[in-house]
């Protein structure tokens, strides 16, 4: 098992809602709450002109914090299957999900008929952003696959060249997990909000890396 998986599963998150995006444009994205998921005819969602698409379901846990999970659609690893039907698969997933490990089980059935697909990875690299601005706020990667684990002056110096992963009044700052092909992602939020003002907690950045770092380690 994944241990960033078991490690949100013991947030005691809640499922709040998706978003769908083109070409990473999460700013623009569709966005459906439970009820529209449960909903068996939703008139906002037109998916028949997306072939970039991707798609993150979002949780909330300890007053207002959030994580989400997202997946990109790629013919080469779902062949014969299109960008819409990738997204109905796991919409017909979202209503009824009731905790990450379930999701990426139920994902990896539906997709890969593998339950395994998601949840035994090892992390290619770890981004800081900010949650549906990372074109405006801009990114940085702060981790790859074979590096050395990060401590708290190499974490300031990765991240000296953009302020606004420090601090933003934009949104909540992430710290991204991504896994490679097929892609998939975990965004957990590491900032506290102060006044109008995200600010990063470079503490939690630190020891959500040496969990991953530690799965890495162990394949």
């Amino acid at each position: 098992m994944n241990q960033l998986i078991t490690y949100i599963e013991s947030l005691d998150p809640l499922f709040t809602h998706i978003q769908i995006a083109n070409g990473y444009d999460w700013q623009n994205s569709i966005k459906l709450d439970l009820a529209e998921l449960k909903s068996q005819d939703n008139p906002h969602l037109d998916l028949s002109a997306q072939t970039d698409v991707a798609i993150e379901f979002f949780f909330n846990f300890a007053e207002d914090h959030q994580f989400f999970i997202g997946f990109k659609y790629d013919p080469d690893q779902l062949k014969g299957l299109s960008a819409p039907e990738f997204v109905q698969k796991l919409l017909r997933l979202a209503a009824k999900t009731k905790g990450p490990e379930e999701l990426l089980r139920k994902a990896g059935k539906a997709l890969f008929d593998n339950p395994n697909m998601y949840l035994d990875r090892n992390i290619d690299r770890a981004v800081e952003l900010v949650v549906n601005y990372w074109d405006e706020a801009g990114t940085a990667v702060i981790w790859k696959q074979g590096e050395k684990p990060l401590d708290r002056t190499g974490l300031q110096h990765k991240l000296a060249a953009n302020r606004e992963l420090t601090k933003t009044k934009k949104n909540s700052i992430a710290i991204e997990i991504d896994y490679g092909a097929p892609a998939m992602w975990i965004g957990i939020d590491v900032s506290r909000k102060v006044g109008h003002d995200f600010i990063l907690q470079s503490d939690i950045v630190l020891a959500i890396l040496q969990i991953a770092q530690q799965q890495s380690q162990c394949k």
